[in-house]
């Protein structure tokens, strides 16, 4: 009988009543969001934190926008191949997508689907800068280091085919650049991306033909996810933003490089 009269005492029912609500407003909030899981590859490669950053800012976009919310959940792997086995086992019905530097091939969209690209890259052949190519170098069965699974296998072969050439297979990036600067090897296939990192790599030439070559997110064939994602990709990847991003991983130049590509230009 006590609490009675606590209860019928209209202001302090009206602050138990606010109170209520709002604990039910926060887990009702919870419960609408729901786990995205982020595969990516543990390879130590340069994009990794833009990847990153871009990720988190698209998503925080489309939660702002819509009253389904997304939380990440960023999973690891640890190989290429582990990479891709990933991606075939995935299906519509996750949220799940996978980002680390994967190149939109058509073969690769014949398998999976892709997001709007988020990076236009270069593929190209770097030394060391303290390793000094003599002329000819094409015919001097040069020893050139690539991962294993990836669209620098093709390259290779192709290369084979024109110059005196020695491939070395690697498991991932990390084992390539190691087997580079201990100097067991004397090039290595990449992106263009690399030089944005560090002077000690030097682009030999570019291996990219009249195609462009761009780095997307992929996505179980048939995922609502792209649909979801593509105009908030397009939307930061094209803003003053993302631009600073660059600027601040990278440098000046990366950043000015960008604003000049024609979907940029187009768009301001």
């Amino acid at each position: 009988m006590l609490f009675f009269p606590i209860l019928y005492n209209g202001a302090i029912l009206g602050t138990f009543m606010n109170v209520f609500y709002g604990i039910l407003f926060f887990i009702t909030i919870a419960f609408a969001q729901e786990s995205l899981q982020v595969v990516r590859l543990n390879s130590g490669f340069i994009t990794n934190e833009l990847e990153k950053e871009i990720i988190e800012n698209v998503v925080d976009l489309y939660n702002r926008k819509n009253s389904d919310k997304f939380i990440l959940d960023f999973q690891t792997v640890h190989s290429v191949p582990h990479l891709f086995s990933s991606m075939d086992r995935a299906n519509k019905e996750e949220n799940i997508c996978f980002l680390s530097a994967i190149t939109i091939t058509n073969e690769r969209q014949q398998k999976y689907d892709f997001s709007v690209p988020y990076l236009d890259i270069e593929e190209c052949l770097f030394r060391l800068d303290k390793h000094v190519l003599k002329e000819g170098w094409q015919n001097r069965f040069l020893k050139v280091a690539y991962v294993i699974g990836t669209t620098e296998e093709a390259l290779v072969d192709s290369l084979q085919k024109v110059y005196k050439i020695v491939s070395v297979p690697t498991s991932d990036f990390k084992e390539k650049v190691a087997l580079l600067q201990a100097g067991k090897v004397d090039l290595m296939v990449g992106d263009n991306i690399l030089g944005w990192y560090s002077d000690t790599f030097k682009i030999v030439q570019s291996l990219s033909t009249h195609k462009k070559t761009q780095y997307g997110i992929a996505y179980p064939k048939g995922s609502p996810l792209k649909n979801n994602f593509d105009k908030y990709i397009r939307y930061f990847t094209q803003s003053e933003k993302f631009l600073t991003l660059l600027k601040h991983m990278y440098s000046k130049d990366v950043a000015d490089y960008f604003r000049k590509q024609p979907y940029y230009v187009s768009n301001q």
